[in-house]
Formats: C-alpha cells, sequence, structure tokens
C-alpha cells in the first residue's frame, strides 16, 4: 500500500515538474544591472564659476552669480559672514554628493552667492559649532 502510494506521489510529482517546467519559457534574456560610475564632486551650478582655494581672490562683476565650495563638515555644517550684508546675496546652499572618501559621505558643501555691489569684500565661512571653528575666509573683488 505504501509503494503504491509513493508510486502516485512520484508520478504526480513529475507529472507538474513536466506541465510547469515546460510551460514557463523567459519573455527576455535578462539585462544585468551596471554599476553606477560616480561622479566625484561635479559643479553644483553648471556654467557658474567655482571657487575652493581661499588663497586666491573671487573675481566677479556685480549681478554674476559664484560658487564656493568647502570641504564636508561632520555634524555642523557651514556659517558665512560678511561685513557689507548689502554687497552679496547667498541664493542657495547645497550638499554636493561625495565621492564616498570623505568622512562626511554627504561630501562637500557649496554655496551659490551673487554680488550686489561694486568693491573689495570678504567672506568668511566657518563651521558653526560651539566655540566657532574652522575659518574659510576668501576676498572677493566685485567688477561693474
Amino acid at each position: 500500500m505504501k509503494i503504491k502510494l509513493l508510486s502516485i506521489l512520484i508520478v504526480c510529482m513529475a507529472t507538474f515538474v513536466v506541465i510547469v517546467g515546460c510551460s514557463i519559457t523567459p519573455t527576455s534574456t535578462p539585462t544585468p544591472i551596471a554599476t553606477p560610475t560616480a561622479v566625484q564632486n561635479p559643479d553644483p551650478w553648471p556654467g557658474v564659476s567655482v571657487y575652493r582655494d581661499s588663497n586666491s581672490p573671487i573675481m566677479t562683476r556685480v549681478n554674476e552669480t559664484f560658487a564656493i565650495i568647502l570641504p564636508p563638515t561632520p555634524l555642523f555644517g557651514w556659517g558665512w559672514q560678511n561685513n557689507d550684508l548689502s554687497a552679496f546675496s547667498l541664493l542657495e546652499t547645497k550638499t554636493v554628493p561625495g565621492s564616498g572618501n570623505e568622512a562626511n559621505p554627504f561630501g562637500p558643501n557649496a554655496f551659490l552667492f551673487k554680488a550686489l555691489k561694486i568693491g573689495t569684500f570678504q567672506i568668511t565661512l566657518y563651521v558653526t559649532s560651539k566655540p566657532t571653528q574652522q575659518l574659510e575666509s576668501f576676498d572677493i573683488v566685485v567688477n561693474p
């Protein structure tokens, strides 16, 4: 009796495998997923002059925009100050995607400014921790 039931079970399973196995056909060949290549620290605003070195002066014109990019800061982020607040407008800030090697996986911080007034100025960017630390000062010459 056990042998007969076992034989019926095996025949049923074999029939199921043949029916299901033959009726399933792939509709397409699977396409391998490409690993994206990281663009390391692209310019955050295409067409805008980007400055990273506070030892070189920024040369711009009234009503033109420029960007300053600084290294990532874990936890606190950057703040900025200028003695003449009517000279510049901060239009936008963003975090540039990092290469994955930075301490902060979000990457460098970018600031988009617009020059509003002719003259020579200085923008100081700082880490907003208590006490304030890691100052970066950029000299900026704004021409007509």
